[in-house]
């Protein structure tokens, strides 16, 4: 763990963080004195915006189907409870056909998104692992209209819009899709946490490099430095940049690999219809659609957050 030198006196801290808009994670008072003050955020703000949103809608389908595969091997349900288990099963059944409502038409968003990809000037890749991210990135891209038309025909099945027999060939190639770009996601999301965690050493090294020329400059004269060592000093600049670098990069990665958790939940679930796998497949479907629901409403909740507690201008 880099340590914060103890000798800088704290007042020109505090005006080289506003100065390069760095906030400081090394002393709760300086991180108080450095970050700007915030809105207040209430959480009934943010289950607001959750609601919303079909993303956040959701958890309530994922918590519904949960207490429904709870309650077959419940002995101790209540009667009352019992004659409810209809109701939820209906209203689960809405849902499910909302949320496949609510993304109609996704692949008309895809489709430019995939041709600015396709269409960019090309650098050369760094890597080896850089190429191969490249074109799997390119194959989930390309992967992802097929799905979203299998969806759009599955959902309008759902609504009577053509035939049963069509629907159930559409959920069936569209599972497909989707277990082939998950399963494309979590190869590019390992790929990214190659990266970060050399990028992160690399920028740790650097801060450790830095702070040894701040510790020289303290060992090669007085117990402070001099008034020679102003705020303009290119190395505490420097350190400052690389230490908000540094949690700019490891909150990154953070939330990298919640997303890739939640990959692996969508692949789990999609595994069970592609291929068929019946032992315990409505609890688990149920437990892992839960639980990625629950980290993309996380992702969602600081999103949310940070939105609506930024300063204002």
């Amino acid at each position: 763990m880099v340590r914060t030198p103890n000798y800088l006196p704290a007042n020109p801290w505090v005006e080289q963080a506003h100065r390069h808009g760095i906030p400081l994670s090394a002393s709760g008072k300086l991180l108080e004195a450095a970050i700007p003050k915030r809105m207040r955020v209430s959480t009934s703000q943010i289950i607001d915006r959750l609601l919303a949103t079909d993303a956040g809608r959701d958890k309530l389908f994922y918590s519904i189907k949960l207490y429904l595969w709870r309650s077959k091997s419940n002995p101790t349900l209540s009667s009352t409870a019992k004659a409810w288990l209809p109701y939820l099963k209906n209203c689960a059944s809405g849902l499910s056909t909302t949320r496949k409502c609510l993304i109609l038409f996704a692949w008309k968003r895809a489709i430019p998104d995939l041709y600015h990809m396709v269409t960019q000037p090309k650098q050369p890749a760094a890597t080896f692992t850089e190429a191969v991210k490249r074109r799997l990135s390119l194959l989930s891209a390309i992967v992802q209209i097929p799905n979203s038309i299998a969806d759009d025909f599955y959902c309008a099945s759902r609504i009577g819009l053509v035939s049963s027999k069509t629907g159930a060939l559409a959920e069936k190639y569209g599972a497909l899709f989707w277990w082939t770009d998950t399963f494309l996601q979590l190869n590019i999301g390992a790929i990214n946490e190659v990266h970060s965690t050399t990028h992160i050493r690399k920028l740790q090294t650097r801060l450790e490099n830095f702070q040894q020329s701040l510790d020289d400059i303290a060992r090669g004269g007085a117990a402070t430095p001099s008034k020679e060592y102003t705020l303009g000093d290119e190395t505490l600049g420097a350190y400052l940049r690389t230490d908000a670098d540094i949690r700019k990069a490891e909150s990154t990665q953070s939330w990298a690999r919640l997303s890739m958790v939640k990959l692996v939940c969508d692949f789990i679930f999609v595994s069970y219809d592609v291929f068929g796998f019946s032992r315990g497949k409505e609890g688990t479907q149920a437990v892992v659609g839960l639980i990625a629901g629950l980290l993309s409403g996380m992702k969602l909740w600081d999103k949310h957050y940070t939105s609506l507690a930024k300063p204002l201008s």
